[in-house]
């Protein structure tokens, strides 16, 4: 960057003060410049900066002639029309010095000495000093990834920055809003307000240094903001112990490079089957045991780094049936999935079965159902099984199911009835004969 400075230099109004005379009884010959303002006779320049200084004189001009030397060293060299040192060059043309600085030269101090003769009988010189300061002040920030709603904190690396104790001052322009920076050391901080667009910010931060002349300097760089991800919530899940099932998650502004991780307490057998994707998915294997879980996962956007959590409520069933009281009949308990009931013809019976559920919550209540043959000899009433008065005796085989209703989980029994006739006995004889032996007969 080359910058190109055209006023008069003020910092030399007070170096004109201290001229040095080549005859202490001449005049002075350089004067103070009109708008000049006070300095101590150093300015500060970058690579590629131009600066140039039209003094004024206390005679003629036209009887003045410049020549200039640049030099590391405060000790003057020769003088002539142009001179260079330490990548500075001073040259004087039309009573107007120029001072210029190569681009790409290091941090140095260079001193130019400008000298003015007179012919008016007698020669006179002056010189005036002017102390350049090579300054070579950087800051620089790679590609910063947020989203919208994220929270930013980057401090850019800044060198060379810190010169003769002079003041920096740092701006920032191009930046979404809720990101400020700090005047004093360039650090970014906030959070990326989420009324902001979802796109790439070209941020410009720019350094300024309080120095005679006034210098600059600054980096751009890309703040890609991305749009802020939410999960949707799967609500609760079910199964039958010992059916598989797979939950798939979905999420808005989700990316195909998404990871998704399952972040609660490990369950043997549940696990995040599709870990990279727009979508994750759960899979949750037969061999779960009966219960509840909640699982908590996150989802994760390597780009932007932003994280957002959800859980998933999920309900492994499973059911047995245990007994069968009786009312008006005989129950029993279930052996080896099957049991034996008993009623009288004539007489109505009621059987209640009892089914354990797990787990035993009240959306997972139980409904049952009569199959087989033999299914119509018996109604069916909640919990209940009724075998009617109008029964004819006999043996009767069916099966119950019990499946709850919101795992699928079912367990059967299959059941004999048995339906005895009235029982009757007669001690009655009607043929044959009676004999009776007493003792000793």
């Amino acid at each position: 960057m080359t910058a190109i400075k055209s006023k008069h230099i003020g910092v030399l109004s007070v170096v004109a003060v201290a001229l040095m005379l080549a005859v202490c009884v001449s005049p002075m010959v350089f004067t103070e410049d009109s708008d000049a303002a006070t300095g101590d006779g150093t300015i500060y320049l970058r690579p590629g900066d131009t600066y140039t200084w039209t003094p004024t004189f206390n005679i003629d001009a036209s009887r003045v002639s410049l020549t200039v030397n640049a030099s590391t060293s405060t000790t003057a060299g020769s003088f002539s029309s142009t001179s260079t040192a330490g990548g500075v060059t001073a040259s004087v043309s039309n009573k107007v010095v120029s001072i210029s600085v190569d681009d790409g030269t290091a941090a140095s101090t260079v001193y130019v000495k400008v000298k003015a003769t007179t012919t008016s009988g007698v020669s006179q010189t002056a010189t005036a000093t002017i102390t350049v300061k090579v300054i070579v002040p950087t800051i620089s920030q790679g590609t910063v990834n947020t989203y919208l709603g994220g929270t930013v904190s980057i401090q850019p690396t800044i060198a060379g920055q810190s010169i003769d104790g002079k003041t920096v001052t740092y701006t920032m322009t191009g930046a979404p809003s809720g990101l400020s920076i700090n005047a004093a050391n360039g650090k970014i901080t906030g959070t990326v307000a989420a009324s902001e667009q979802a796109k790439t910010y070209n941020v410009k931060v720019t350094g300024t240094i309080g120095t005679t002349p006034t210098q600059t300097f600054s980096t751009t760089f890309s703040l890609v903001v991305a749009a802020s991800m939410s999960l949707t919530a799967p609500g609760a899940q079910y199964t039958a112990q010992g059916t598989a099932k797979e939950i798939t998650l979905s999420g808005t502004n989700t990316t195909s490079t998404t990871t998704w991780a399952i972040t609660s307490q490990a369950v043997s057998g549940i696990s995040m089957s599709t870990a990279t994707g727009a979508s994750g998915k759960i899979t949750v294997a037969s061999s779960v045991a009966a219960g509840t879980y909640v699982i908590d996962y996150k989802a994760t956007n390597p780009t932007s780094g932003q994280v957002v959590t959800q859980s998933v409520t999920v309900t492994v069933g499973n059911v047995a049936i245990n007994s069968v009281t009786a009312t008006g009949g005989v129950g029993g308990n279930v052996s080896g999935g099957k049991i034996t009931l008993y009623a009288v013809q004539g007489t109505a019976a009621e059987f209640t079965v009892s089914a354990a559920s797990n787990p035993s919550a009240a959306n997972l209540a139980l409904t049952m159902s009569k199959t087989g043959t033999n299914a119509d000899k018996v109604s069916l009433s909640g919990q209940k099984v009724t075998v009617a008065n109008t029964v004819e005796a006999g043996t009767y085989t069916f099966t119950l199911t019990e499946t709850q209703a919101s795992t699928g989980a079912t367990a059967s029994v299959q059941v004999t009835l048995i339906v005895d006739p009235v029982f009757e006995f007669s001690n009655s004889i009607t043929s044959g004969s009676l004999s009776v032996k007493g003792a000793g007969n």
